[in-house]
């Protein structure tokens, strides 16, 4: 827990979103006497706003929502056909496309 600081550095220098999935059953932290640990770790990356805290559902669900983004042959236009807001990275800055939206980037 102790090293989250210098990674959330790290990933923000990374200009990408990139996934970060936490694993594991709570009977291992009883068996291995991690709960301390474990809650320590917690407090270390809760209530951040540049990070999304979502369920492997919703992870999902956004991915299927990415894999359905339209780019223009020119990539000028991109259109975003599902329900749920997606995020793209344009010439380096973080671009939200609403659900039903279609956007000129150029």
């Amino acid at each position: 827990y102790h090293l989250v600081p210098r990674f959330m550095e790290k990933l923000l220098k990374l200009g990408q979103s990139p996934l970060f999935l936490v694993w594991g059953h709570s009977f291992e932290l009883e068996r291995d006497d991690r709960w301390n640990e474990t809650e320590a770790f917690f407090r270390e990356l809760s209530n951040r706003e540049d990070v999304w805290y979502a369920t492997c559902g919703e992870i999902y669900s956004y991915m299927e929502a990415v894999r359905r983004i339209r780019v223009s042959v020119d990539e000028t236009m991109v259109e975003n056909p599902s329900f749920s807001s997606v995020w793209i990275s344009c010439d380096k800055t973080p671009l939200e496309i609403r659900g039903g939206e279609c956007i000129k980037l150029r």
